[in-house]
């Protein structure tokens, strides 16, 4: 790899980040807010809307960890590595949103 593309190793991690922070700032949001849809059921709780918690959970936790990984991994591993851990942090973000907006209330 030569110097000039070694000095902007940077780039993919900074659109990926900058990408992901109103990406985890909608996910926290809908994650609060769809908690409002689990009041309709029995106290020993509702299957499928655990189930989508979970995922959107898991998917947040994802994100986050790839976000951090994406830095050093642009700057040690390279730039395919880097770019393509940049892009799956928003997507995992993705994942996320649309598992807790989908949530079916009281079931």
């Amino acid at each position: 790899m030569n110097s000039a593309s070694r000095s902007r190793w940077w780039i993919a991690p900074l659109v990926g980040t900058l990408v992901g922070i109103p990406l985890l700032a909608i996910s926290v949001t809908s994650a609060g807010l769809v908690a409002l849809g689990s009041d309709s059921c029995e106290p020993g709780g509702c299957p499928l809307t655990n189930e989508h918690f979970n995922v959107g959970g898991i998917a947040m936790q994802v994100s986050l960890g790839l976000g951090v990984v994406a830095w050093p991994s642009a700057r040690w591993l390279g730039r395919a590595v880097g770019v393509l851990v940049a892009i799956l942090c928003p997507v995992a973000m993705l994942v996320s949103i649309i598992a807790l907006l989908t949530i079916p209330t009281g079931k």
